[in-house]
Protein backbone atom coordinates (compact mmCIF):
# COMPACT_ATOMS: atom_id res chain seq x y z
CA UNK A 1 0.00 0.00 0.00
CA UNK A 2 3.14 2.19 1.33
CA UNK A 3 4.93 1.53 -2.45
CA UNK A 4 1.66 2.26 -4.49
CA UNK A 5 0.95 5.83 -2.92
CA UNK A 6 4.40 6.42 -3.26
CA UNK A 7 4.14 5.86 -7.10
CA UNK A 8 1.19 7.35 -7.60
CA UNK A 9 2.27 10.61 -5.93
CA UNK A 10 5.26 10.51 -7.58
CA UNK A 11 3.61 10.12 -11.07
CA UNK A 12 1.19 12.66 -10.74
CA UNK A 13 4.03 15.26 -10.24
CA UNK A 14 5.62 14.17 -13.29
CA UNK A 15 2.19 14.20 -14.96
CA UNK A 16 1.40 17.93 -14.35
CA UNK A 17 4.70 19.09 -14.23
CA UNK A 18 4.53 17.82 -18.11
CA UNK A 19 1.08 19.14 -18.66
CA UNK A 20 1.75 22.80 -17.02
CA UNK A 21 5.41 23.16 -18.55
CA UNK A 22 5.08 22.67 -21.96
CA UNK A 23 1.60 24.40 -23.02
CA UNK A 24 0.50 24.26 -26.35
CA UNK A 25 1.05 28.44 -26.57
CA UNK A 26 4.60 27.63 -26.75
CA UNK A 27 5.82 29.96 -23.82
CA UNK A 28 7.71 27.55 -21.31
CA UNK A 29 8.00 29.83 -18.33
CA UNK A 30 10.67 30.03 -16.19
CA UNK A 31 13.43 27.22 -14.58
CA UNK A 32 15.26 26.80 -11.65
CA UNK A 33 18.56 25.11 -10.32
CA UNK A 34 20.24 25.61 -7.10
CA UNK A 35 20.96 24.20 -3.69
CA UNK A 36 19.65 24.26 -0.13
CA UNK A 37 20.65 23.57 3.36
CA UNK A 38 19.56 23.34 6.46
CA UNK A 39 21.32 23.98 9.88
CA UNK A 40 18.98 22.07 12.45
CA UNK A 41 18.24 21.46 16.10
CA UNK A 42 17.10 17.42 16.49
CA UNK A 43 15.04 16.14 19.11
CA UNK A 44 15.24 13.03 18.77
CA UNK A 45 11.63 11.00 19.07
CA UNK A 46 13.36 7.23 19.88
CA UNK A 47 16.93 8.58 21.98
CA UNK A 48 14.73 8.43 25.47
CA UNK A 49 13.49 4.95 24.88
CA UNK A 50 16.78 3.92 23.41
CA UNK A 51 18.62 5.33 26.46
CA UNK A 52 16.35 3.06 28.47
CA UNK A 53 16.58 0.19 26.95
CA UNK A 54 20.42 0.56 26.60
CA UNK A 55 20.70 0.64 30.33
CA UNK A 56 18.90 -2.58 30.90
CA UNK A 57 20.80 -4.15 28.14
CA UNK A 58 24.11 -2.79 29.48
CA UNK A 59 23.56 -3.49 33.27
CA UNK A 60 22.22 -7.24 32.16
CA UNK A 61 25.41 -7.63 30.32
CA UNK A 62 27.96 -6.79 32.52
CA UNK A 63 26.12 -9.52 34.96
CA UNK A 64 26.09 -11.78 32.16
CA UNK A 65 29.55 -11.67 30.53
CA UNK A 66 31.56 -9.49 32.49
CA UNK A 67 30.48 -10.90 36.14
CA UNK A 68 30.18 -7.47 37.24
CA UNK A 69 27.09 -7.57 39.47
CA UNK A 70 24.34 -5.09 40.68
CA UNK A 71 25.14 -2.31 37.84
CA UNK A 72 23.23 0.89 36.84
CA UNK A 73 22.89 2.96 34.35
CA UNK A 74 21.72 6.26 34.29
CA UNK A 75 21.38 8.98 32.08
CA UNK A 76 18.94 11.57 30.66
CA UNK A 77 19.10 12.76 26.80
CA UNK A 78 20.08 16.08 24.98
CA UNK A 79 19.55 17.38 21.77
CA UNK A 80 21.40 16.79 19.18
CA UNK A 81 22.96 19.43 15.87
CA UNK A 82 23.46 19.01 12.53
CA UNK A 83 22.43 19.66 8.92
CA UNK A 84 21.53 18.33 5.71
CA UNK A 85 21.72 19.40 2.27
CA UNK A 86 21.33 18.92 -1.53
CA UNK A 87 20.62 20.06 -4.88
CA UNK A 88 16.75 21.61 -5.74
CA UNK A 89 14.92 22.01 -8.97
CA UNK A 90 11.78 24.19 -9.94
CA UNK A 91 9.97 25.31 -12.55
CA UNK A 92 7.15 28.39 -12.37
CA UNK A 93 4.49 28.34 -15.47
CA UNK A 94 4.67 31.69 -17.50
CA UNK A 95 1.59 33.15 -16.12
CA UNK A 96 2.76 32.79 -12.77
CA UNK A 97 -0.40 30.02 -11.34
CA UNK A 98 1.90 27.21 -10.89
CA UNK A 99 5.22 26.18 -9.69
CA UNK A 100 6.89 23.02 -8.71
CA UNK A 101 9.79 21.98 -6.65
CA UNK A 102 11.96 19.00 -6.03
CA UNK A 103 14.79 18.44 -3.66
CA UNK A 104 17.30 15.55 -3.45
CA UNK A 105 18.95 16.47 0.50
CA UNK A 106 21.42 13.33 0.82
CA UNK A 107 24.41 15.25 2.19
CA UNK A 108 24.45 15.67 5.68
CA UNK A 109 25.36 14.82 9.22
CA UNK A 110 23.72 14.53 12.93
CA UNK A 111 24.81 13.60 16.27
CA UNK A 112 23.64 13.59 19.62
CA UNK A 113 25.70 12.83 22.83
CA UNK A 114 24.56 12.06 26.42
CA UNK A 115 26.36 11.78 29.51
CA UNK A 116 25.67 9.54 32.18
CA UNK A 117 26.78 7.23 34.93
CA UNK A 118 27.37 3.72 35.34
CA UNK A 119 27.88 2.53 38.94
CA UNK A 120 28.93 -1.25 39.59
CA UNK A 121 29.32 -2.91 42.61
CA UNK A 122 29.03 0.21 44.67
CA UNK A 123 31.26 1.86 42.29
CA UNK A 124 30.34 4.89 40.16
CA UNK A 125 32.03 5.52 36.35
CA UNK A 126 31.69 7.67 34.18
CA UNK A 127 29.23 7.14 30.50
CA UNK A 128 28.55 8.13 27.31
CA UNK A 129 25.68 7.27 24.79
CA UNK A 130 26.20 8.75 21.49
CA UNK A 131 23.47 8.73 18.30
CA UNK A 132 24.36 9.47 15.08
CA UNK A 133 22.04 10.34 12.53
CA UNK A 134 22.05 9.99 8.55
CA UNK A 135 19.04 11.21 7.62
CA UNK A 136 18.49 11.52 3.20
CA UNK A 137 15.18 13.57 2.04
CA UNK A 138 13.21 13.79 -0.92
CA UNK A 139 10.94 15.91 -1.63
CA UNK A 140 8.44 17.04 -4.11
CA UNK A 141 5.79 20.20 -4.16
CA UNK A 142 3.06 21.18 -6.73
CA UNK A 143 2.13 25.09 -5.81
CA UNK A 144 -1.22 26.84 -6.83
CA UNK A 145 -1.43 30.64 -6.74
CA UNK A 146 -4.94 31.57 -5.41
CA UNK A 147 -4.43 35.43 -5.30
CA UNK A 148 -1.73 37.56 -5.55
CA UNK A 149 -0.43 36.29 -2.07
CA UNK A 150 -1.66 33.18 -1.50
CA UNK A 151 -1.37 29.52 -2.27
CA UNK A 152 -1.82 26.10 -2.00
CA UNK A 153 0.59 23.61 -1.97
CA UNK A 154 0.58 19.69 -2.19
CA UNK A 155 3.44 17.24 -2.25
CA UNK A 156 5.58 13.71 -1.31
CA UNK A 157 8.40 13.23 0.50
CA UNK A 158 10.99 10.02 1.10
CA UNK A 159 12.13 10.60 4.11
CA UNK A 160 14.79 7.79 5.59
CA UNK A 161 16.45 8.08 9.00
CA UNK A 162 18.97 5.47 9.76
CA UNK A 163 20.41 5.99 13.64
CA UNK A 164 22.99 4.15 15.42
CA UNK A 165 23.49 4.41 18.95
CA UNK A 166 26.71 3.66 20.91
CA UNK A 167 28.31 3.38 24.37
CA UNK A 168 31.17 3.62 26.57
CA UNK A 169 31.77 2.92 30.24
CA UNK A 170 35.01 5.46 30.76
CA UNK A 171 37.82 4.96 33.58
CA UNK A 172 36.11 1.34 34.74
CA UNK A 173 38.66 -1.89 35.06
CA UNK A 174 36.61 -3.36 31.64
CA UNK A 175 36.70 -2.12 28.34
CA UNK A 176 33.14 -1.72 27.34
CA UNK A 177 32.82 0.45 24.31
CA UNK A 178 30.94 -0.44 20.93
CA UNK A 179 27.64 -0.20 18.95
CA UNK A 180 24.50 -1.32 20.79
CA UNK A 181 21.36 -0.28 18.40
CA UNK A 182 20.67 0.59 14.98
CA UNK A 183 17.32 1.51 14.30
CA UNK A 184 16.58 2.04 10.73
CA UNK A 185 13.47 4.01 9.95
CA UNK A 186 11.44 5.00 6.37
CA UNK A 187 8.81 7.39 5.69
CA UNK A 188 6.49 7.62 3.15
CA UNK A 189 5.22 11.19 3.72
CA UNK A 190 2.03 13.07 1.70
CA UNK A 191 1.42 16.79 2.52
CA UNK A 192 -1.15 19.51 2.21
CA UNK A 193 -0.41 23.34 2.98
CA UNK A 194 -0.96 26.80 2.47
CA UNK A 195 1.70 29.63 1.56
CA UNK A 196 2.13 33.33 1.57
CA UNK A 197 4.04 35.71 0.11
CA UNK A 198 4.57 39.42 0.42
CA UNK A 199 7.16 41.53 -1.71
CA UNK A 200 8.32 44.28 0.49
CA UNK A 201 10.45 45.64 -2.48
CA UNK A 202 10.82 44.30 -6.03
CA UNK A 203 14.03 42.45 -5.18
CA UNK A 204 12.93 41.25 -1.08
CA UNK A 205 9.96 39.02 -0.89
CA UNK A 206 8.66 37.64 2.43
CA UNK A 207 7.34 34.05 2.08
CA UNK A 208 5.91 31.63 4.89
CA UNK A 209 4.49 28.01 4.23
CA UNK A 210 2.65 25.51 6.91
CA UNK A 211 1.88 22.03 5.97
CA UNK A 212 0.28 18.84 7.23
CA UNK A 213 2.33 15.87 7.21
CA UNK A 214 0.83 12.30 6.96
CA UNK A 215 3.32 9.72 7.94
CA UNK A 216 3.57 6.33 7.01
CA UNK A 217 6.36 4.58 8.88
CA UNK A 218 8.37 1.47 8.78
CA UNK A 219 11.18 0.55 11.49
CA UNK A 220 13.92 -1.68 11.30
CA UNK A 221 16.19 -2.53 14.00
CA UNK A 222 19.44 -4.67 15.54
CA UNK A 223 20.42 -5.40 18.69
CA UNK A 224 24.04 -5.39 19.09
CA UNK A 225 24.62 -6.85 22.37
CA UNK A 226 22.00 -9.42 21.57
CA UNK A 227 22.82 -9.95 18.34
CA UNK A 228 19.20 -9.58 17.89
CA UNK A 229 16.97 -8.06 14.79
CA UNK A 230 13.58 -7.83 13.36
CA UNK A 231 11.02 -4.94 12.81
CA UNK A 232 8.95 -2.68 14.77
CA UNK A 233 5.09 -1.43 13.89
CA UNK A 234 4.51 1.89 13.95
CA UNK A 235 1.15 3.48 14.24
CA UNK A 236 0.61 5.95 10.79
CA UNK A 237 0.64 9.61 12.13
CA UNK A 238 0.19 13.34 11.79
CA UNK A 239 2.83 15.59 11.26
CA UNK A 240 3.59 19.28 10.48
CA UNK A 241 5.91 21.29 8.69
CA UNK A 242 6.35 25.49 8.86
CA UNK A 243 8.98 27.25 6.99
CA UNK A 244 9.08 31.28 6.79
CA UNK A 245 12.03 33.23 4.73
CA UNK A 246 13.06 36.14 3.24
CA UNK A 247 14.07 36.17 -0.77
CA UNK A 248 16.76 38.47 -2.21
CA UNK A 249 16.85 38.71 -5.61
CA UNK A 250 20.28 39.45 -6.08
CA UNK A 251 20.22 39.97 -10.00
CA UNK A 252 17.52 38.82 -12.79
CA UNK A 253 19.40 35.52 -12.80
CA UNK A 254 20.56 34.75 -8.81
CA UNK A 255 18.48 34.35 -5.58
CA UNK A 256 19.45 34.10 -2.39
CA UNK A 257 17.23 32.72 0.56
CA UNK A 258 17.14 32.27 3.83
CA UNK A 259 14.99 31.56 6.68
CA UNK A 260 13.73 29.59 9.20
CA UNK A 261 12.32 25.93 9.28
CA UNK A 262 10.41 23.67 11.73
CA UNK A 263 9.29 20.45 11.41
CA UNK A 264 7.45 17.82 13.80
CA UNK A 265 6.17 14.18 13.42
CA UNK A 266 4.46 12.17 15.68
CA UNK A 267 5.93 8.30 16.67
CA UNK A 268 3.94 5.98 18.37
CA UNK A 269 5.03 2.02 18.39
CA UNK A 270 2.20 -0.38 18.33
CA UNK A 271 1.22 -2.05 21.64
CA UNK A 272 3.09 -4.75 22.87
CA UNK A 273 6.70 -3.81 20.95
CA UNK A 274 9.79 -4.18 21.79
CA UNK A 275 10.22 -0.77 22.84
CA UNK A 276 7.28 1.75 23.68
CA UNK A 277 7.43 5.11 22.08
CA UNK A 278 5.20 7.61 22.12
CA UNK A 279 7.24 10.88 21.20
CA UNK A 280 7.76 13.60 18.59
CA UNK A 281 10.67 13.87 16.34
CA UNK A 282 11.13 16.99 15.69
CA UNK A 283 13.73 19.12 13.49
CA UNK A 284 13.88 22.91 13.39
CA UNK A 285 16.73 25.78 12.66
CA UNK A 286 18.18 28.08 9.65
CA UNK A 287 17.67 27.13 5.91
CA UNK A 288 20.32 28.72 3.21
CA UNK A 289 19.66 28.46 -0.70
CA UNK A 290 20.87 29.58 -3.62
CA UNK A 291 19.26 29.64 -6.90
CA UNK A 292 19.96 30.31 -10.74
CA UNK A 293 16.91 31.49 -12.74
CA UNK A 294 16.40 30.32 -16.42
CA UNK A 295 14.05 32.10 -18.49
Amino acid sequence: MKRTIRIICVLLFVLSFVVIAYPTGGHAGTFMIGAKSWFAIWDSAIDQELIDLAGQDIEDDLETNYGVGNAEVDSSPEKGFGFIAGPLLGYQSNDGLWSFSGAIMLLNSFSQETDGTVVADGTEYDGEYELELNRSEIDLAVTRSITNNFKVFAGYKHLTLENKFSGEIKNAPITYKGDIYKVDITMQIPTIGIGYVYPFTDKMIFGLQLGVLYAMTDVEYKNYIWDESGDVDVENSLGYTAEANLSFLASDQFLLQGGFRYQAIKFKTESGEVADIDAWDQFYGITISAVYIIQ
